[in-house]
């Protein structure tokens, strides 16, 4: 007997919550990030930034074990067989403790040397000591919330872990106001609001999992060394290529600290919190198929998870897309209204790493599919490689030439392109029945209009903002409602947009006057 997954019982709810966490960490972390550039100036906030940044380093040690988990709890769970499911669990559990306890001691030596390390300015070198400290410390406690996500994740029923993060970023901003007004921007005391959110998070986790998978948490609270390694083991897959995605974006901050400076990196982080903050999107269309795809990878059912897939990727490009396309078009805007008129000029430097990310995630959940089909090396092995390379393109470009911190955005867009479009394309023919024309046809397909509307959006930056402001919001107005006119009724067929309807629990659209309209 087998437990199902119903994709469709909490569709409704759980886009909703994660369109609405979505809206709201964004505007909180813009708002949190004007109130750091103001209270700490940029050089200091440059390394605040950084240390955020280094949160994919510290995951690293924990990635052998909450990348993993999941795909034998949830096989196990599936097949209804909740002692072997639970062994791996709490073996999983026990195995984070040790390797967290040993990453803190590491830590906590390590920050005594920082500023022979980072450029760090003068008469915060203490200070900065005690928060990287800080900021370790909660990304080790946030990486328990993986793994106690799992009654989340097998029930899918995401809207809880949605409005923990919506519960957690509203206190957030409530302490960085209260640390802003009482402690004058305490550099450390910020970091501790990271620390303290960190564990209400985890708190909060564990209490969901405790409720939603009793079957799992009352059986086998034991340590097994086989369960540990098996996890490990496919873990160990997932570490490697983690350690090649960190050689992206994540190394770009401290490549142009070591090489410009920390004002430099201060310039460079709000753009990178928007790319970090863009990648959220791909993931929250990810996670709602992410159940299902390991349900047919568990029962074989490869054509069916080639269907389901190559949907994820037509989501993803085009919501992806729709974001990137509004966020192009105004960026000179968007920048000035944010962080001031000194940010604005640097508008183009955001259309780069726009462009990047609408590349990166053009093939959205291969690394999943790898995964749950334990095919994840060569990927991995491949993601190193590429990210080696985008490290020594980068550091080639801004030390010699006169681009700047663009350097290392044009570094990350050229290593992108070739991993993402070509190898990570060749590689999926591999895994499912695809034709490798088939895959270019439709990355083209679905990343073309973004190209051409980020294109358009640097033009009207260029020559429109801020000489006629009636003429460039109408042109912007316009640009953005032929793309989605283009996407919905061109792009997406007649079943998917029924489909979608469905998962949105709007089925009564279909029998009302809006029917004909939206083309259902």
């Amino acid at each position: 007997m087998q437990t199902k997954v119903n994709l469709k019982k909490y569709a409704a709810v759980n886009s909703l919550t994660q369109i609405t966490s979505l809206c709201t960490t964004t505007l909180i972390a813009f708002f949190v990030t004007r109130i750091l550039v103001d209270s700490m100036g940029v050089a200091l906030y440059g390394v605040f930034a950084l240390f955020l940044s280094l949160r994919k380093y510290v995951d690293l040690t924990s990635i052998i074990v909450t990348s993993s988990v999941g795909r034998f709890v949830g096989i196990e769970y599936f097949a209804q067989r909740f002692g072997k499911a639970s062994e791996y669990f709490y073996s999983s559990v026990r195995g984070l403790l040790f390797v967290g306890f040993i990453v803190i001691l590491f830590c906590v030596c390590f920050s005594f040397y920082i500023e022979r390390v980072f450029n760090i300015p003068a008469g915060y070198e203490k200070a900065a000591s005690i928060s990287f400290v800080f900021m370790v410390s909660s990304f080790l406690i946030g990486s328990f919330q993986g793994v106690y996500r799992l009654g989340i994740f097998l029930s899918s029923r995401f809207f809880l872990s949605d409005l923990f993060v919506i519960f957690c970023a509203i206190l957030k901003i409530i302490l960085v106001l209260v640390v802003t007004h009482f402690l004058s921007g305490n550099f450390v005391a910020y970091s501790g609001i990271y620390f303290f959110n960190s564990l209400i998070l985890v708190l909060l986790s564990y209490i969901s999992f405790k409720v939603l998978l009793p079957e799992i948490h009352k059986k086998n609270n034991v340590f097994s060394i086989r369960s540990f390694s098996k996890v490990a083991r496919l873990g160990s897959e997932s570490l490697l290529n983690e350690i090649g995605s960190v050689l992206f974006l994540n190394a770009d901050l401290i490549l142009i600290n070591i090489c410009l400076g920390p004002e430099k990196s201060g310039i460079y982080a709000p753009f990178f919190q928007v790319v970090m903050l863009l990648r959220m999107i791909p993931g929250l269309i990810n996670r709602n198929f992410s159940p299902y795809l390991l349900h047919l990878v568990a029962l074989s059912k490869l054509n069916e998870l080639k269907l389901v897939y190559l949907r994820i990727v037509k989501f993803t490009s085009l919501g992806l897309g729709l974001i990137i396309t509004c966020l192009s078009l105004i960026s000179r805007f968007f920048l000035e209204l944010w962080l001031g008129g000194s940010f604005s000029a640097y508008f183009t430097l955001l259309s780069v790493l726009l462009l990047s990310q609408l590349y990166a995630y053009s093939l959205g959940g291969i690394f999943s599919i790898a995964k749950n089909m334990d095919r994840l090396k060569p990927l991995s092995v491949a993601t190193v490689i590429f990210g080696c390379m985008n490290i020594i393109i980068s550091v080639l470009l801004i030390e010699y030439t006169e681009l700047d911190i663009y350097g290392a955005a044009i570094g990350s867009l050229i290593t992108i392109i070739a991993r993402d479009v070509f190898f990570n394309c060749i590689y999926l023919t591999r895994l499912l029945p695809f034709k490798l024309k088939t895959l270019w046809g439709g990355i083209f397909k679905y990343t073309v209009m973004p190209l051409v509307c980020l294109l358009l959006g640097t033009v009207l930056n260029w020559y429109l903002y801020p000489q006629n402001l009636i003429l460039y919001f109408l042109f912007v107005f316009s640009i953005v409602l032929s793309y989605v006119l283009i996407a919905w009724f061109v792009i997406i067929t007649k079943e998917e947009r029924n489909l979608i309807l469905d998962l949105m629990k709007l089925r009564f659209i279909k029998n009302s006057k809006l029917s004909f309209l939206l083309g259902i």
